[in-house]
């Protein structure tokens, strides 16, 4: 966190990066994107494709 003073105030901002690519973006992304079953999404509405 940086404490600087502006105008007679103290501003208080967090340090945060923030990601620069698709790896950064997702580093911490825990699903691995194997399914063992194929996920419901709803009925098709619209004009939405049947599958």
């Amino acid at each position: 966190m940086t404490i600087t003073i502006e105008n007679g105030s103290i501003v208080l901002t967090p340090i945060k990066k923030n990601p620069t690519n698709i790896h950064e973006l997702f580093k911490d992304w825990k699903d691995d994107g194997k399914r063992d079953h194929e996920l419901d999404w709803g009925k098709s509405e619209d004009n939405e494709l049947q599958w």
